[in-house]
């Protein structure tokens, strides 16, 4: 699935289970529809992790970077409203990575996928782009594989599915796992601990 737009906001957090009922009312049935009504936003996905029973990953996809520093996105993000004010304590452990999206691969729309937060070594920014690009673009053509690389700041290896839809099966969540490890060794000569690399299938 390629990305909409030449930017994207990325969020890792948990929500307790006790909480994820309103979390779920709040985000999808609020939330969701005030973020998407600003100019800019294209569109937004919220995926849960199938390796944290109380993980989510929150992907925003927007036309250009400066749709962050707007008027109208600045005025929803200093008044939020009072279900926000409730619902933000909630958000444990949250990393939110403003991104500029160098380059996205694929079609379709995946039923889950990877996150991969990396970053260089100093001097080897270039080295790692080129990998990421190289890599994600060979595993996009993958059968059952569909490759996004929306750069961002951070790292993790996780596994997490697309609320609300069907598992998509353990052999597709195995080739993404395998898809995941190998870019992460591909790319660990030229990396410290965080970048970015979004796969999906």
């Amino acid at each position: 699935m390629s990305l909409l737009g030449k930017a994207a906001v990325a969020m890792w957090w948990s929500v307790r289970p006790e909480q994820r009922s309103e979390f779920s009312d709040w985000h999808s049935h609020e939330h969701f529809p005030e973020r998407m009504s600003i100019p800019g936003f294209r569109r937004g996905s919220r995926w849960s992790s199938t390796t944290d029973a109380e993980g989510f990953f929150v992907l925003y996809e927007l036309e250009r970077y400066e749709v962050l520093t707007s008027q109208e996105y600045l005025d929803r993000l200093n008044a939020p409203t009072p279900w926000s004010r409730k619902m933000m304590p909630h958000h444990l452990g949250m990393v939110r990575s403003q991104c500029r999206i160098i380059a996205s691969f694929g079609g379709g729309v995946a039923a889950s996928l990877a996150t991969l937060r990396l970053s260089p070594q100093a001097g080897r920014a270039a080295e790692l782009q080129a990998h990421l690009l190289d890599t994600l673009g060979a595993l996009a053509s993958n059968t059952g594989t569909d490759g996004r690389s929306p750069p961002a700041d951070r790292y993790t290896e996780d596994g997490f599915a697309h609320h609300g839809t069907a598992d998509p099966g353990k052999g597709r969540r195995r080739r993404l796992d395998r898809a995941a490890v190998g870019l992460r060794r591909r790319c660990r000569r030229a990396c410290r601990d965080r970048a970015v690399g979004v796969l999906g299938a």
